[in-house]
């Protein structure tokens, strides 16, 4: 039976979905009837759709040409097909079609060069990834990660800054494999980099599912700047439940966990410091100073605190996801952030039965509860970790590795007109992120005002 579907032969029909609105159809029509001809046959027939009078039959059969081309590498000279890429390139500009006709047209060179595997295309390609167009860029990005071509990944590296198209950037990159790992690892690495590439390199590594990806992205854990290090922690997770076999080394991440608690504490006692410092008469208001602008300031930092506390929280137990079943810390996650008591309870009672000694003796108390008071009493009695004094919780802050929290730091000492930071302050008017490098200079600002 499956015999006679494979040997049926509905050239009629299908001549007539040439015609067909959709390109996907088209193309599947004309490749159809390609694979039911041969020889001269063949080539006449597609002749005749390539010089076509309709831009979008001529399209479908461009890709068409080019999966020919694939295949059969000499047709390329008997199709004249870098001619015609070259050519269409060349007139695209001038033809009296709307601009959506163009970025067709465009689009369809990009596909067609990504689908021929002719290295003497890519310089055409190299054009079409330099276009205006958001559509034909996206194109042209898909068809530079077919080809593989080493050529392509510096264009494909700085497309990551680029939010229209880094989504497909990094699937193109990711279509390397092993042999574009360590140029990422280069940028990811690299501080002068950009953020949004460094970001995107590491999204890329965890998109290539294999050891050297896993063993790179743990050795980034040591990231300083938390975004950094969150996207390549994501990567890792991503790796981890998409790739089971991969070996994640236990030790570097056991060693990161107990790094986060212990930074989860210490940021638990500067919280609980900044949200008493008013009520116990600890932080009095300033002669001259306005009240509400102090006030706006430390309701920022307080906010900040908590966020990072949150932020804290869930990279650790991302970072559990990598030791123990990912799935089974994701939810576990879940209960312990939800409202509901019932669920916060139970995932302490299942983390209280799965994780290794260790492990557990730091983070079930740090779980059992959400109020920062019984939460502070824990870090004092259990392990050691005292409330600092204001002054040190001030310069904690601002050499905290989060910009924001510095920078809401910054922005309450300016309204504090607090004098005694400004060492601190001017080690920081130059940095590199301007969020932190411009609260800065408005904190010195407002202190000479005062001085």
């Amino acid at each position: 039976m499956i015999s006679r579907y494979r040997t049926l032969d509905i050239s009629s029909q299908v001549t007539a979905m040439v015609n067909d609105p959709s390109q996907e159809v088209r193309v599947g029509a004309i490749n159809y009837l390609l694979q039911k001809s041969s020889g001269t046959a063949q080539l006449e027939l597609l002749h005749g759709y390539l010089d076509h009078a309709d831009n979008q039959i001529r399209g479908a059969a461009l890709l068409g040409a080019a999966r020919l081309c694939a295949r059969e590498p000499s047709l390329r000279q008997d199709l004249n097909f870098k001619s015609r890429i070259e050519n269409t390139l060349r007139q695209v500009q001038q033809l009296p079609e709307t601009p959506g006709q163009q970025q067709y047209i465009k689009s369809t060179l990009a596909r067609a060069i990504g689908i021929a595997e002719d290295p003497g295309l890519y310089p055409y390609l190299h054009i079409l990834l330099s276009d205006t167009s958001s559509e034909v860029l996206q194109e042209a990005v898909i068809s530079a990660g077919q080809t593989r071509a080493g050529e392509f990944v510096p264009v494909l590296i700085s497309l990551l800054q680029h939010k229209r198209v880094r989504k497909f950037a990094r699937e193109a990159l990711a279509e390397y494999g092993e042999p574009v790992i360590d140029t990422l690892v280069s940028h990811l690495g690299d501080v002068h980099e950009i953020k949004a590439i460094r970001q995107n390199a590491a999204k890329v590594l965890g998109l290539i599912g294999v050891q050297q990806s896993v063993d790179v992205l743990i050795a980034h854990l040591e990231q300083d700047d938390l975004v950094i290090r969150f996207e390549v922690l994501k990567a890792l997770n991503r790796l981890r439940k998409h790739y089971p076999d991969l070996k994640f080394k236990q030790a570097p991440i056991e060693k990161k966990i107990m790094e986060e608690i212990h930074h989860y504490m210490n940021m638990l006692t500067v919280l609980y410091r900044q949200r008493s410092s008013f009520a116990d008469g600890s932080r009095p208001f300033p002669a001259g100073a306005r009240p509400e602008r102090i006030r706006a300031a430390q309701d920022l930092l307080i906010k900040a605190l908590q966020e990072k506390l949150d932020n804290n929280l869930e990279r650790i137990f991302r970072l559990l996801g990598l030791r123990y079943m990912p799935r089974d810390m994701f939810n576990a996650y879940l209960g312990i952030v939800s409202q509901q008591q019932d669920l916060r309870a139970n995932a302490v009672e299942f983390l209280d039965n799965v994780l290794d000694t260790d492990l557990k003796k730091f983070i079930v108390p740090l779980v059992e509860t959400n109020a920062i008071e019984s939460l502070v009493e824990v870090c004092k009695s259990q392990f050691d970790v005292d409330v600092p004094e204001e002054h040190e919780c001030i310069q904690r802050l601002l050499q905290d590795p989060d910009d924001w929290l510095k920078s809401c730091t910054l922005f309450l000492i300016a309204e504090l007109r607090a004098g005694d930071f400004v060492t601190a302050i001017g080690s920081l008017v130059n940095n590199r992120e301007p969020v932190v490098r411009e609260t800065a200079q408005y904190a010195l600002r407002q202190l000479e005002m005062t001085g």
